[in-house]
């Protein structure tokens, strides 16, 4: 059974709300949508990737270490919030989120990219429905599996890596 989504904002071209409908909807018309997403460092400067869940677009790529639509009412840090709790457990009161970049036009997505850095011992209670599996990787391991197996990568997780790999290290 595939998911169901709740009702996303559909956006212009200047990421300025045109309507609210399905997810299906939205896409079915080739409407920009809304989405945010989170990069997850431990304390050691490795980074959660994901194997996106069965029940998911894009089912088992590689990921980000969260995305979600941005909810009717949310904003972009809203839904990462949410997101980061909802599919990884961590809770984004104790373990803060720094934007990384405002949202950006990527192939009929608005996306705000975030990180948050964790302890090295957190536990990752991660969502069995949205989430695979999760690794721990390597900037230099990301940068190879990118690289050298792109098909099982979500486009995601190659744009938002190649454009912003730079100040995900740093920020």
């Amino acid at each position: 059974m595939e998911k169901k989504y709740p009702d996303i904002y559909a956006v212009d071209e200047n990421d300025t709300v045109v309507g609210i409908m399905p997810l299906q909807e939205v896409i079915k018309l080739r409407l920009n949508r809304r989405v945010a997403r989170v990069y997850v460092f431990n304390e050691s400067g490795k980074i959660l990737i994901q194997k996106r869940g069965a029940r998911v677009m894009a089912p088992f790529k590689f990921d980000h270490s969260i995305g979600g639509y941005v909810d009717v009412g949310e904003s972009y840090q809203d839904a990462a919030a949410r997101e980061l709790l909802e599919e990884l457990g961590i809770d984004p009161n104790i373990h803060h989120l720094k934007e990384v970049s405002a949202p950006y036009l990527w192939e009929g997505f608005f996306a705000a990219l975030y990180k948050v850095i964790v302890p090295d011992t957190l536990n990752i209670d991660f969502d069995a429905d949205e989430v695979d599996s999760v690794y721990w990787m390597t900037a230099a391991e990301v940068g190879e599996l990118i690289a050298s197996h792109p098909e099982d990568c979500g486009g995601g997780l190659v744009t938002s890596w190649t454009m912003f790999r730079d100040k995900l290290l740093t920020v």
